[in-house]
């Protein structure tokens, strides 16, 4: 009867094991299981796709893409040495200069940048290649945490599990963490490729003193200008001793495991059928809850 017993529990174990891996992916940066709905493969593909969609849409718009100047060979340049000290370096990284005013970069995971030549020009323009690394590594952060796999897997669940998590408001205030944790990942990035980590905060004190750090509205998805400068001063100034001036640290890898800002945390050693599958669901639904509860500040503090 025991044994019987026993055998099934452990393939209800390895039952949760499979349920685990399906709506969960262990984070590259932390080691956590986070909930997400989006393989890494599946996130590859989608993100290959969708760089050639909007490359395509770029071109039918008259826009110039990665045009042979000094600014693409600056972007290529850094880029090229952030990626030689981050997370992921087996995805196919690449990054696209895009002619367009705006003052813009983003990212659709899979390893996909964009850079818009606006960062370039006007009072609010990046004034040397620190600031540019700044401006790549949140990218590159954004992608190696799976902000964009990640995102839009933990605000389904949590709209499914609570009513209150359905608003605009909850939105914008998960999406400001996510802004917040790739600005603390990409201070890390900079200084192991020899790039300053304090420019990230000179960039945001530019942008408040241009354009000031008052929303439009209740709803702004990234951490107010002077609010943003802030955070980074503190987080570059961490992050500093980890820099040696347009050097990639030879200790490098061993930073990334383990540094003042984050750490990578051990997987457990339990196998499915042995208790394994009960944890993994456990740790995921843990990390979830953390991380609603911290939009959920987010959103209070904004008198929602």
């Amino acid at each position: 009867m025991a044994l019987l017993l026993s055998s099934c529990l452990s393939s209800i174990d390895k039952g949760l094991m499979k349920v685990g891996d399906k709506i969960s992916v262990v984070d590259p940066i932390t080691g956590k299981r986070e909930i997400s709905f989006e393989s890494k493969a599946q996130e590859r593909i989608r993100a290959d796709k969708q760089a050639k969609q909007l490359l395509a849409d770029f071109k039918k718009k008259g826009l110039k893409i990665d045009a042979k100047n000094k600014d693409f060979y600056r972007v290529q340049k850094a880029f090229n040495r952030l990626k030689k000290v981050i997370h992921r370096q087996d995805l196919n990284w690449e990054v696209h200069l895009i002619e367009d005013k705006n003052w813009n970069a983003f990212t659709i995971g899979g390893g996909k940048v964009f850079v818009y030549t606006g960062i370039f020009q006007g009072p609010a323009a990046i004034q040397n290649d620190d600031e540019l690394a700044a401006i790549l590594a949140h990218e590159i952060a954004h992608i190696n945490a799976r902000h964009s796999s990640e995102g839009q897997s933990k605000l389904l669940a949590s709209k499914l599990l609570d009513k209150k998590l359905r608003s605009s408001a909850y939105q914008a205030s998960f999406t400001t963490i996510q802004e917040d944790e790739a600005d603390r990942y990409s201070v890390i990035y900079s200084a192991l490729a020899g790039y300053d980590p304090r420019a990230g905060a000179k960039i945001w004190r530019r942008m408040h003193k241009v354009f000031g750090s008052k929303p439009a509205n209740l709803l702004y998805d990234h951490p107010l200008n002077n609010d943003r400068a802030l955070s980074l001063e503190h987080y570059g100034n961490a992050a500093f001793r980890y820099y040696k001036k347009d050097h990639i640290n030879s200790n490098h890898q061993n930073i990334l495991a383990s540094n003042v800002i984050f750490s990578h945390q051990k997987r457990s050693n339990i196998k499915a059928g042995e208790g394994g599958g009960v944890i993994s669901i456990l740790e995921t639904l843990g990390n979830a809850y953390i991380e609603a509860e911290k939009a959920k500040k987010e959103q209070k503090s904004r008198g929602f």
